[in-house]
């Protein structure tokens, strides 16, 4: 079996001791654990964000990827060696160095030996349904390895051996033992059958490293949802179905799901191959690539601050699928005192674009996070109805650490546009992306080592549809 190695390159200086956690706000301590859960595994997709990058060539350049594969990972990264602690009105969740990285080193080491001693097997066994089991169980554990590996380096990890694996193969063998299914409803039957647990929470599939939720992903969705025992929020679920999809050279499309429990421990790993006719008449590749690559690109973070927006009760990291009519809020937090701005992207199903200054309620464009607000979930924006134009939006928060108590953030000019009524940045969202990072980035050459403010960024992706 050829063999080529996944290399991690590690982007930022790790601390020797590194402190994560999460908050939930409940009077039922319950649900307030599992708030906290979700805000610590948000925390950390955010920081494998920020941190990582990371490069992966196959042989001979036949499969290639880079930044993808950390999108797609920093969503389901395994909590252990947790510990709760509990106050008057919210219970926080804390993964450090020093309680949980011996426990990451301890599950590598056992998961690399099994790897390694099962490799050999798979050219030795004749019977097609053994061979898919043992693909199909290597798969899975090859995943464990990197999301493990993940939290490993971000507790501060510095010698980890790198797993040497041709996964390639392996799914190309998968692929060939696999009967390839014909349409989306033999595939959401299948998958029903095998995820009969009670109380699911569904993400919308991804692929590349977009959030945006494709016309193909909602309608698998939506299918899924009839047939499984679901929930709307990931609070209250058991379970978190996730899955990615990616088309193979004959144009099939080969699916890989997971079940997780609220710990995102696997629980079950499926793969499975799409003929090219059960998906053809739907979209399945992101509008926005050229927009998400930007966005993923050069994310601001100057220092220390930790930025974050979301919406309540929604997994910040998935792709989110709203419909008309429906009524959100947007939160943000900041681990410091600062000032911010917030700005929409919206490209509509029918290819137009907007890149604009959202106002708050009280029509001002600069706000601030301070005081007691400071690690909390604070909302931004209230009552929000999802109405037209629909398709894939971002919004995107740029914030600066305040100067003696006073902000020196400017956000970029703007003009209102009369037909949408939006207050429109540039042309198109890339150079509106560019003329936001420019306040940044050009005044950290200027003055870098005199200014004493820190500067970051976050970003929320959505994608809504008419009912």
């Amino acid at each position: 079996m050829k063999i080529f190695y996944f290399i991690f390159i590690v982007s930022i200086s790790l601390l020797e001791a590194v402190t994560f956690r999460g908050v939930g706000y409940d009077q039922d301590e319950k649900q307030a654990k599992k708030e906290a859960l979700v805000d610590l595994s948000q925390n950390l997709s955010v920081q494998v964000e920020s941190s990582f990058k990371q490069k992966i060539k196959g042989v001979n350049n036949t499969f290639t990827k880079d930044i993808e594969e950390t999108i797609q990972l920093r969503s389901h990264l395994p909590l252990k060696g947790i510990h709760f602690k509990y106050y008057n009105n919210y219970v926080e969740v804390v993964i450090s160095t020093e309680d949980s990285l011996p426990i990451y080193l301890e599950e590598l080491q056992r998961l690399r030996e099994e790897i390694n001693r099962e490799v050999p097997k798979i050219d030795k066994i004749d019977d097609e349904a053994l061979k898919f089991e043992l693909l199909t169980e290597l798969l899975r554990k090859i995943q464990e390895y990197k999301t493990h590996k993940l939290v490993a380096l971000l507790l501060g990890s510095k010698e980890i051996v790198n797993l040497s694996v041709d996964e390639i193969k392996i799914k190309k063998e998968l692929q060939s033992l696999q009967k390839k299914v014909s349409s989306l409803d033999t595939l959401a039957q299948i998958l029903a059958q095998q995820f009969s647990q009670k109380k699911i929470y569904i993400v919308p599939l991804k692929t590349q490293s977009s959030a945006e939720v494709t016309q193909f992903a909602k309608i698998l969705k939506a299918k899924l949802k009839q047939r499984l025992d679901s929930v709307e929020k990931i609070q209250d679920a058991h379970y978190i179905l996730r899955g990615q999809y990616e088309i193979l050279k004959n144009k099939d499309m080969f699916l890989s799901f997971i079940l997780l429990d609220k710990y995102n421990t696997r629980y079950k790993n499926i793969t499975i191959t799409l003929s090219h006719k059960g998906y053809k008449n739907y979209v399945y590749l992101p509008k926005t690539k050229s927009i998400d690559d930007e966005v993923n690109s050069g994310n601001v973070t100057d220092g220390s601050l930790r930025i974050k927006i979301l919406f309540k009760n929604f997994p910040s990291s998935d792709g989110i699928d709203l419909y008309e009519s429906d009524i959100i809020d947007i939160y943000g937090k900041s681990n410091k005192d600062i000032c911010y701005f917030l700005q929409g992207i919206t490209v509509t199903q029918d290819g137009k674009s907007y890149a604009y200054l959202i106002e708050r309620d009280n029509g001002t464009i600069i706000s601030y996070i301070t005081g007691n607000d400071i690690n909390k979930a604070i909302p931004l924006l209230s009552d929000v109805e999802i109405a037209e134009p629909f398709g894939v939006e971002k919004v995107m928060m740029f914030a600066q650490t305040l100067k003696n108590g006073k902000c020196v953030l400017h956000p970029p000019s703007c003009k209102t546009d009369p037909q949408t009524e939006l207050c429109i940045i540039a042309k198109n969202p890339i150079e509106s992306i560019t003329k936001s990072r420019a306040l940044f980035s050009k005044h950290h050459k200027k003055n870098k080592t005199a200014r004493m403010q820190e500067s970051a960024e976050a970003v929320l992706n959505f994608t809504t549809f008419k009912k």
